[in-house]
């Protein structure tokens, strides 16, 4: 009768609007769901929409990864900034050791310091693709809701 979106034993949301409006014998714009569904077999049977929605999720999880990685790298600061706090509260009269081992805890904290504020800007930059993955989303689905959902013709 229409094309179905997933395989003939699924029944997707787009379906069970179809069904619905069918039920309720409501106007279907089965032009427009006739092109959705053609323009689908040409993207190996994935809409538009998926893509986005997918591309969505692979956003999210990159920013909780790194999220994680920048948490764990600001512990690690900490830790090695109190290692510094104790070995400058020593004092002038360290050892010649001492000082090798604070100089290379200067320049891992340096390091650190760095590797953060580029995790921090790769995080802003992922924050602002998945909002505009939400947005282009949300294009999508409202241009999605105005095929399904045709305004009456003029009078």
């Amino acid at each position: 009768m229409v094309p179905r979106t997933e395989k003939r034993t699924v029944a997707s949301t787009v379906d069970l609007f179809l069904m619905e409006k069918l039920d309720k014998l409501e106007e279907i714009n089965l032009p427009a769901i006739m092109l959705e569904h053609m323009h689908r077999g040409h993207t190996r049977g994935r809409s538009q929409v998926a893509d986005v929605l997918e591309q969505q999720a692979t956003l999210k999880r990159e920013v909780t990864d790194l999220t994680r990685i920048l948490s764990d790298k600001e512990v690690e600061i900490t830790r090695l900034k109190s290692e510094l706090q104790k070995v400058v509260s020593r004092g002038p009269g360290t050892t010649e050791g001492h000082e090798q081992v604070l100089k290379e805890l200067r320049d891992e904290n340096t390091m650190l310091l760095k590797t953060n504020a580029s995790l921090s800007e790769e995080i802003k930059s992922l924050n602002k693709q998945l909002i505009q993955a939400h947005e282009s989303a949300n294009e999508h689905l409202m241009m999605l809701m105005r095929t399904f959902n045709p305004s009456p013709p003029p009078s």
